[in-house]
């Protein structure tokens, strides 16, 4: 009878590591992650092999975009206020019932007829699910959009940017200083995403990719997502053409730093299914 006892309690004590450990791998393993953090994670290394990406952590997370954001608002189920709360929505949960609007439904509409859509904060790159739709075939092209954004992180782009802002603010004081400081402000955030555009090339020259097909990466990008030619000066990004000129200059003149090749990353990742979230972590 004793004997029986052990062999129940050795089996249950078996049972309950099997469970924990498969509970691990689908929620902290890197191999069991939705395909969309599998094309981050091997553009990433491929980037972080030939570059420095810096000491800071970097989280990427994928959202179920804006479409879903703006079909919230229409639907009465938020005010525009609170709808980041359905961009950022998690695409790979079941989600309830608001109001007897299905909420997975619309989730699958904005994986349909949602475009590329990427931004930088606080350390995280977040990325429409959408977006890797998007690109179809061509999931390369995605590449170009992490570098940018990356860039973004590695070189503090919102504190610079804030720092010249209020630097240059002080120069003028009159009337119209308030419109003034807006339309600064806009010029210092256009400067900013074409610096990023350039970072992003460089990082992926280095790691291998064509100077030819990062132009047609960028070209893609502004296709799909309707970019203005033009650039408006009230507005945070530079036009189509300013963008593509600055860009197309910079890698005709760009040479690979063998010094910069010597100087790439060392890095590890993290995937947690319940944040949403894959982690890469400098080992520098």
């Amino acid at each position: 009878m004793l004997k029986l006892f052990f062999d129940i309690f050795i089996t249950a004590i078996v049972f309950f590591i099997g469970y924990l450990f498969i509970q691990f791998l689908y929620f902290k393993s890197t191999l069991f992650m939705p395909k969309e953090y599998r094309i981050i994670k091997n553009l990433v290394n491929r980037i972080a092999s030939k570059n420095n990406l810096g000491e800071k952590e970097i989280v990427f997370s994928v959202g179920s975009g804006s479409y879903l954001m703006y079909r919230a608002q229409e639907l009465g189920l938020c005010k525009e206020e609170d709808s980041y709360y359905f961009r950022n929505l998690n695409p790979y949960l079941r989600n309830k019932y608001i109001n007897g609007i299905n909420i997975n439904e619309i989730s699958k509409q904005a994986y349909i007829f949602g475009g590329i859509e990427a931004y930088a904060l606080r350390s995280v790159v977040w990325m429409s699910k959408s977006s890797f739709r998007s690109y179809k075939n061509q999931l390369n092209f995605l590449a170009w959009v992490i570098g940018h954004e990356i860039s973004h992180i590695i070189f503090n782009d919102h504190i610079s940017q804030n720092k010249k802002l209020l630097k240059e603010s002080k120069k003028k004081k009159n009337a119209n200083q308030k419109e003034f400081r807006k339309l600064l402000e806009m010029k210092f955030s256009r400067d900013t995403e074409k610096n990023a555009d350039k970072n992003s090339a460089k990082m992926l020259i280095n790691a291998g990719f064509s100077k030819s097909q990062i132009l047609k990466e960028f070209t893609y990008i502004a296709t799909n997502h309707c970019w203005q030619v033009e650039t408006d000066l009230e507005g945070t990004h530079p036009g189509y053409l300013e963008r593509y000129r600055a860009l197309k200059r910079f890698i005709h003149k760009y040479k690979v730093d063998k010094l910069t090749l010597k100087n790439k990353s060392n890095w590890e990742w993290q995937y947690n299914r319940r944040n949403n979230s894959l982690t890469f972590f400098p080992k520098n």
